[in-house]
C-alpha cells in the first residue's frame, strides 16, 4: 500500500434496512454501496461518476463517517503517521480531529451558507470549535489570506452570501473547508456550481488539497479532475 495515497477505500459496502421499528425482522435491505475499492493520491483531484442513485453520495458520506459502513475499510494516511489507519477504529477525539482535515463541500452553496452571516463568520463558525482556534485577530489574518487564494477580495469578508454569484458562493464554501487547514476536501456533486475560473483559482492559488469530487457526469468530471489521477465510475 502506497503512502502517497491519502485515502484508500477497500471493499466498501453499505446497506440500509427497509424495515423500521423495534420488532422488524431486518430481512429486507437496499445495497447503496456494494464492494467499492479505490485510492486517492495526495494532492490530486479524483472523480467518482455514475447515474443517479448509484451510491456516489453515500460513498462520500461514508468517508466522513456520516454513515457507518456495513463492510470494508476506509484508510486515512495522515502525513504524521507512517501507516494508514482505519477511521472506524478512531476514538471520539480522533474522529473530531479527522473531520478537521476532511471537509464536505455541499452541493448547493446557496443553502449551505447562512444568509444572515457575513463571509468572515461563515469561514470561522466551525474554526471556533476546532483545536486550531487561537483568537479573532489570527482568524482574520487567516481568512484574508484564504479568501484571496480562492479569487475574492478581503472586502468580501464583510459581505453576505446573497451578494455573490453561484460560482463565488462555491468558492466561499471551498474557503470555509480550507479555513481549518485541511489536507483534503470533499464535495458532493459540487462540480455543477464550480466554473472553470473557480477551478483555476483552486489549482493555481497554492491551496494544497486533495479533492475527491462527485460530478454530474463523466464529461464534467474529466474536465475538473486531475488527468494523472484515475477516476471511478459507479
Amino acid at each position: 500500500m502506497s503512502n502517497e495515497n491519502i485515502i484508500t477505500v477497500e471493499h466498501l459496502s453499505k446497506h440500509f434496512n427497509l424495515e423500521a421499528g423495534f420488532f422488524s425482522k431486518n430481512k429486507k435491505n437496499v445495497y447503496a454501496v456494494n464492494d467499492v475499492s479505490f485510492s486517492i493520491p495526495r494532492g490530486q483531484t479524483y472523480g467518482i461518476a455514475g447515474e443517479s442513485g448509484c451510491g456516489k453520495t453515500t460513498t462520500a458520506r461514508l468517508i466522513i463517517e456520516m454513515y457507518k459502513k456495513s463492510n470494508g475499510s476506509i484508510l486515512f494516511n495522515d502525513e504524521k503517521n507512517e501507516l494508514p489507519q482505519d477511521i472506524s477504529s478512531y476514538s471520539k477525539k480522533q474522529l473530531r480531529l479527522y473531520r478537521e482535515k476532511v471537509k464536505y463541500i455541499f452541493q448547493d452553496p446557496a443553502r449551505s451558507l447562512n444568509p444572515r452571516m457575513t463571509v468572515f463568520n461563515v469561514l470561522t463558525s466551525g474554526l471556533k470549535y476546532s483545536s486550531l482556534w487561537t483568537n479573532k485577530k489570527a482568524a482574520l489574518e487567516l481568512c484574508t489570506k484564504i479568501i484571496q487564494e480562492v479569487g475574492l477580495s478581503p472586502e468580501d469578508l464583510w459581505r453576505r452570501p446573497a451578494e455573490f454569484s453561484g460560482g463565488q458562493r462555491q468558492r466561499i464554501s471551498i474557503a470555509r473547508g480550507h479555513a481549518n487547514s485541511a489536507p483534503r476536501l470533499q464535495t458532493r456533486r459540487g462540480i455543477m456550481y464550480v466554473n472553470s475560473r473557480s477551478h483555476f483559482y483552486c489549482q493555481d492559488s497554492g491551496l494544497r488539497m486533495t479533492l475527491p469530487c462527485v460530478p454530474m457526469g463523466i464529461s464534467s468530471g474529466s474536465w475538473h479532475c486531475d488527468g494523472r489521477s484515475r477516476g471511478m465510475s459507479l
